[in-house]
């Protein structure tokens, strides 16, 4: 039985996983769990335009899971969204790459390459995700959903391209690239920006034009430095003539390097090397 806090009560606070993780539910098995997730997720404001053709389909429920909620439910025998994230990142190349060529038949292939990154990569993802409230949707173990992990925006943008990922599994690439649709529709409505415009290219590849900003001032590239923080995150630091500029701990070195670039850009970090000497 469903519990009594929904979406539409709490909207700022409530997410699925505190829910659960807070509900007096006496059996906790999978099947239970099942029943639960399908009428909890039914008050989600989006459900019926976005998941109801899916029934109750574990591979949504999958989709949705976080790891710490995979190891803190071990006995509930759902795997996190990793492999589906993996899958879902693969298709939604493809589906994005196919949309490009028909909307800008003469660019070419290194300009098509990066308008896709810009679109399709972590801040842009997170936003989709974020108008959506997936945040709300996403199944987290009881110390990640007290660390905010609802507004992660890696743990965002992966729901978004494990969903879609779901949709490929169930209803065949023509279901994924409806799903799609629907997404990049929402997007444009909510944020009045089309999906697919070239202006995205504006706010990426945020490491090329830090390195551009810092030859013009400093005659000298910004470094990337990375370790291994545990729990299968790594900690990146960026420094410039030896004096840090930002650090950030993230499952991806990649993606963290190029938010780190986007901040220092944002907030002009880089004067910092100018007060120093």
């Amino acid at each position: 039985m469903a519990s009594e806090t929904t979406f539409s009560d709490i909207r700022s606070g409530y997410s699925i996983s505190k829910s659960y993780n807070d509900a007096p539910l006496k059996d906790r098995g999978r099947d239970s769990f099942i029943t639960w997730f399908y009428e909890e997720i039914k008050n989600w404001t989006h459900f019926e335009e976005f998941f109801s053709t899916l029934g109750t389909s574990n591979h949504l429920i999958e989709s949705l899971c976080h790891t710490s909620f995979e190891h803190e439910n071990s006995n509930l025998k759902f795997n996190s969204y990793e492999r589906l994230e993996f899958l879902g990142d693969a298709v939604l190349d493809l589906l994005v790459s196919k949309v490009l060529l028909s909307r800008y038949p003469k660019l070419n292939e290194g300009r098509l390459s990066k308008l896709r990154g810009a679109l399709v990569n972590e801040n842009n993802l997170s936003k989709l995700a974020r108008g959506l409230e997936f945040g709300k949707l996403v199944l987290l173990g009881k110390g990640e959903t007290q660390n905010g992990g609802q507004e992660k925006n890696a743990i965002l943008a992966d729901i978004v391209e494990s969903t879609i990922a779901v949709f490929y599994l169930e209803k065949g690439i023509e279901g994924a690239e409806s799903y799609l649709l629907k997404l990049t529709d929402f997007y444009q409505q909510h944020y009045g920006v089309d999906f697919y415009d070239q202006s995205h290219l504006d706010d990426f590849d945020s490491k090329t034009k830090l390195q551009e900003k810092t030859m013009a001032i400093f005659k000298e590239h910004p470094k990337y430095h990375s370790k291994e923080s545990g729990n299968g995150e790594f900690e990146v630091q960026v420094t410039l003539k030896g004096i840090e500029l930002a650090k950030m701990t993230h499952p991806s070195k990649k993606k963290a390097e190029k938010i780190l670039a986007s901040k220092i850009l944002d907030k002009k970090l880089y004067n910092e090397v100018k007060d120093a000497h």
